[in-house]
C-alpha cells in the first residue's frame, strides 16, 4: 500500500468519524421525537454515505493501489444525494420553478457527466449515477434564489466560474505541454477558490442550501482530481458534514418540529 493510499485511508477513517458524530445525535433526537422530516432524511443520507466509506475502506484494505472496476459504492452515494435532495424540497420556501434553473442544472451536471465518461470510459455507470445530481443542483439553485442567500451578482459570478472550470476541463483533452499544465493549474486554483468562497459563506450563514451546496461542490471537486488534490477536496468534503448538520438543526429550530 503506497503512502498516498495510506493517507487517503486515514482521511476516509476521519470522515467516518465525522459522519458517525452527526448520525448519533440525530438518531437520539429521533428517539426523543424532537426531529423534523429534514433531520430524518439527513440522517438516512449520512448512513448511506457511511456505507460508501466503509465499502472504500474494505476495498482499499483488500486491494490497495488498484482501480475499482465497478464502483459499487455509487449505489450508496446515489441514495445519499436523493435523500439530501428530498430534504431540500421540504425546505423550499418558494415552490416557484424558473426554466433557466433546471436548464443550468441539466447542462452543468450533464457536462460533468461527459467529463467523467471521458476520464473513466464507464458511460453507463457515470450517466445513471450522475442523474440525481441534476435534481440536487436544481433544488440548490432554487433554494438559494428563493431565500436570497447570495447577492445576484455573486450568484452570477459563481455560475460563470463553474462554467469556466468545465470549459477548461474539456480544453485539457486538446492541449499538451506547457499550455496543458497552465490550464490544469488554473482549474485547480479556481476549484479551491470557489470551495473556499462557498465554505466561508456556509460558515457565515449556516443555511441548509448553502451548506449542501458546499458539500456538493467538494464532491464534484473530488471527482475532478486524483492524488493529493483529491485528498484536499476530500478533507473539504469532510468539513462540510458538520456544517450540514448545524444547518439541519437550524432548520428544525426555525420551522418547529414536523
Amino acid at each position: 500500500m503506497s503512502l498516498l493510499t495510506i493517507f487517503e485511508f486515514m482521511l476516509t477513517i476521519m470522515q467516518v468519524v465525522f459522519i458517525v458524530a452527526v448520525i448519533i445525535p440525530t438518531v437520539n433526537a429521533m428517539i426523543l421525537k424532537k426531529s423534523s422530516i429534514i433531520s430524518v432524511l439527513f440522517c438516512l443520507a449520512m448512513v448511506s454515505y457511511l456505507l460508501s466509506d466503509l465499502y472504500w475502506l474494505a476495498y482499499d484494505s483488500l486491494r490497495p493501489d488498484t482501480r475499482m472496476p465497478f464502483a459499487a459504492n455509487e449505489f450508496a452515494e446515489c441514495a445519499m444525494i436523493l435523500l439530501l435532495a428530498t430534504g431540500l424540497e421540504k425546505a423550499l420556501p418558494d415552490k416557484k420553478k424558473i426554466s433557466w434553473e433546471i436548464l443550468f442544472a441539466t447542462c452543468y451536471i450533464g457536462a460533468n457527466i461527459a467529463l467523467w465518461i471521458l476520464w473513466s470510459g464507464e458511460w453507463m455507470q457515470d450517466t445513471v449515477f450522475g442523474l440525481p445530481y441534476i435534481y440536487f443542483l436544481w433544488l440548490l439553485v432554487r433554494g438559494i434564489r428563493s431565500r436570497n442567500l447570495l447577492p445576484v451578482k455573486e450568484r452570477a459570478v459563481l455560475i460563470i466560474l463553474a462554467a469556466v472550470i468545465v470549459v477548461l476541463h474539456f480544453m485539457c483533452f486538446w492541449t499538451d505541454g506547457m499550455f496543458y499544465e497552465t490550464i490544469n493549474l488554473s482549474i485547480t486554483l479556481l476549484i479551491f477558490f470557489v470551495s473556499t468562497w462557498i465554505g466561508l459563506r456556509s460558515i457565515q450563514n449556516s443555511d441548509i442550501f448553502l451548506t449542501y451546496l458546499f458539500f456538493l461542490w467538494t464532491m464534484l471537486a473530488m471527482f475532478s482530481f486524483s492524488d493529493i488534490f483529491y485528498n484536499m477536496a476530500m478533507l473539504a468534503n469532510t468539513l462540510a458534514i458538520p456544517l450540514m448538520y448545524k444547518s439541519v438543526r437550524k432548520e428544525r429550530a426555525s420551522d418547529g418540529i414536523r
